[in-house]
């Protein structure tokens, strides 16, 4: 049986599953929940019984079924029905007429414990104490199993270690998965109320006072010493199933064609997105790369001030918004704290998204217009002039250069300082304009209304 590491983390699925069949049946029923439930010893239920809290405890008598979600489960009364639990740590100490299935962190089947059928239970340990007796079948799915009592049916697990040293009075099938042993235990293992969990060795280990009746058949890729005397039945070894991938290293004509297929991905993508910008704003782009050819220096210089002043930007932001929120909420303007911060991120993700677009479009238009404008007009004025034929001559050449190894990554850095620096260059040229004009209409309008 190959349950694979899949079976082992979709426990931490299975407690949603388990409340989400039970809630609908829940509506229509009496369930209990709180934070420390109890059914007390004396009581008796005559129904189903849904349950939640943080710590649930069944000390009374159960006719029907218990379906049970909280933090700690306990059962040490009595249930004449199926147990479904889902929890952190789920102990079974009681008598369980029919099936136990359940899902946890740590799950421990009782040195008390009596159950009538089949135990299925998913999670990161699972432990059955001397004393316990499941009637029928047991299946595990998880990291690490301790068995020490007694299953009159088969048991079955897939687990990274599994530790065998009571009586199965059927078959045995295990598979130890591939699991790191240097993994650390599971962080909810250090939750107060857990109870304690064994430390099971990876791999199959079956002590001297293990007792299977049956065969035992197991899969790990490790030799594992099994006592002649804890298993009557025959003993199967399989090894895990591998699967050897060959992977040929591509030719060079077809690293070429991968190469080449990826910078004309690049450069229609970028050549698309510069025909929009061409169409929506032209004079835009002809005053940039204006400030490009006339300053490429001070753009390169600017650039420099502009991209990291808009990283520290993003910090400023952050920390702004915190200290008005927290401000807010130290005044009990609560309303004001929740608008503070969706505006705050608000402006950080747009922000984010338009220094992304610059990065990855706006700089490389710009710079290549610039570069195309200024290589056509060696040949001529005429193509020099064309905005169009500028951009298809010039993201060419960037699309090529920038993929020059170890050369092309500093490039593209330049490129998008530049492009920076010349936006910079662009809006404080637009912005003294404008103050002159404003400088010069003033003197105008004093003299139209000087008297006669």
């Amino acid at each position: 049986m190959k349950q694979g590491s899949f079976a082992r983390w979709f426990v931490w699925f299975l407690p949603l599953v388990l409340l989400l069949v039970a809630a609908p049946a829940a509506l229509a029923l009496d369930g209990r929940t709180g934070e420390n439930v109890v059914v007390a010893a004396d009581e008796v239920i005559n129904d189903d019984l849904y349950i939640t809290g943080t710590e649930v405890t069944i000390l009374g008598t159960v006719n029907g079924d218990v379906f049970a979600a909280g933090q700690t489960i306990r059962v040490d009364g009595t249930i004449n029905g199926d147990f479904f639990a889902g929890g952190t740590a789920i102990t079974v100490n009681g008598y369980v007429a029919d099936d136990v299935r359940v899902a946890g962190t740590a799950i421990i089947i009782g040195e008390e414990a009596n159950i009538g059928s089949d135990v299925i239970a998913f999670g990161y340990s699972a432990e059955t104490l001397a004393g316990s007796v499941i009637g029928n079948d047991m299946f595990f799915a998880g990291l690490q199993l301790q068995h020490a009592g007694v299953v009159d049916g088969n048991l079955t697990a897939d687990a990274g270690g599994i530790k065998l040293l009571g009586t199965v009075n059927g078959d045995v099938e295990v598979t130890v998965s591939a699991t790191d042993e240097t993994a650390g235990p599971a962080p909810t293992v250090f939750m107060p109320g857990m109870p304690a969990v064994p430390t099971v060795p990876m791999g199959l280990t079956v002590a001297d006072e293990a007792n299977i009746v049956g065969n035992l058949d197991y899969t790990t890729s490790d030799n594992v010493a099994i006592p002649a005397s804890a298993v009557i039945g025959e003993i199967s070894r399989h090894l895990p199933e591998t699967t050897t991938i060959v992977v040929t290293p591509p030719t060079r004509t077809e690293r070429f064609l991968a190469w080449g297929g990826e910078q004309l991905q690049t450069y229609i993508g970028l050549l698309l997105f510069g025909l929009l910008v061409v169409w929506l704003v032209p004079t835009w782009l002809r005053r940039t790369t204006g400030a490009l050819g006339h300053r490429p220096v001070a753009s390169f210089a600017w650039g420099l001030v502009v991209y990291f002043g808009i990283i520290i930007g993003f910090a400023i932001l952050l920390v702004l918004m915190i200290m008005v929120a927290s401000l807010f909420g130290f005044l009990a303007l609560d309303n004001l704290v929740g608008s503070t911060i969706v505006l705050g991120l608000f402006a950080i993700v747009a922000l984010a998204v338009l220094f992304g677009f610059g990065i990855a479009y706006f700089t490389k238009i710009a710079v290549g217009t610039w570069f195309g404008s200024w290589f056509l007009g060696l040949f001529s004025e005429r193509w020099g002039n064309s905005q169009v034929a500028s951009l298809f001559v010039g993201l060419l050449a960037l699309v090529l250069l920038t993929s020059i190894p170890y050369v092309g990554g500093w490039l593209s850095f330049i490129i998008v300082l530049m492009g920076f620096g010349a936006f910079w260059l662009f809006g404080r040229g637009q912005y003294e304009h404008k103050a002159h004009a404003e400088q010069a209409i003033k003197p105008e309008a004093n003299l139209g209304s000087a008297p006669a």
